[in-house]
């Protein structure tokens, strides 16, 4: 058995939230109050009109799944099971649903929503994903309310844009089609339906 199938049947029979960084079994704290206004935001407004087969005008196609766990193969010689906190897969790729735990198939979208994990959230995470190819990637610092889009070039994530509440609706990539609500992406209640 290789070092990654112990690890990764070590980790099916784990009860906790953990995750597997390098061989490594880190626990990944509980989300707090700010951590799931900001992630049900996103959840609603995203999924609200993405996840599902995409529509004649171009909206749609898309697989959105919250707390997820993803095995990453590419970054280590012993792999890396992250949970993101919201991922996304284009249908266009992956037809049917993302099966399994972990996930094996990897993301088109990832999105981390940081207010006690800004460490890993800003290292390691971004440097797996970039390893695996996820083209997108949504950073989402709750104590600045900010949003900072990132996409994958030559390897390496670019800063594409980064807003605030007062930004504002306006469409955000990779999810064309649609103008979103910040303040509510970025934990506000809804005024209207979303």
């Amino acid at each position: 058995m290789t070092a990654l199938a112990k690890k990764q049947s070590e980790f099916d029979a784990l009860e906790d939230r953990a995750e597997w960084i390098d061989g490594i079994k880190v626990y990944k704290a509980l989300p707090g109050a700010d951590h799931s206004a900001v992630e049900g935001g996103i959840l609603r407004s995203v999924g609200h009109f993405f996840h599902r087969k995409q529509k004649s005008d171009g909206v749609g196609g898309w697989w959105i799944m919250p707390e997820i766990s993803i095995q990453y193969k590419n970054i280590s010689e012993k792999g890396r099971i992250l949970t993101a906190d919201i991922a996304g897969w284009k249908r266009e790729k992956l037809p049917s649903r993302p099966q399994g735990y972990p996930v094996k198939v990897t993301p088109d979208w990832v999105c981390e929503v940081c207010h006690t994990t800004r460490k890993k959230d800003t290292t390691i995470v971004p440097e797996t994903l970039a390893a695996e190819g996820v083209e997108w990637f949504w950073f989402v610092d709750v104590e600045e309310s900010l949003l900072t889009i990132y996409h994958l070039e030559n390897q390496r994530y670019s800063v594409i844009k980064t807003v605030g509440k007062e930004a504002g609706m306006m469409t955000l990539p990779p999810f064309e089609g649609v103008a979103l609500s910040l303040p509510v992406l970025l934990g506000d209640e809804p005024e209207d339906d979303v």
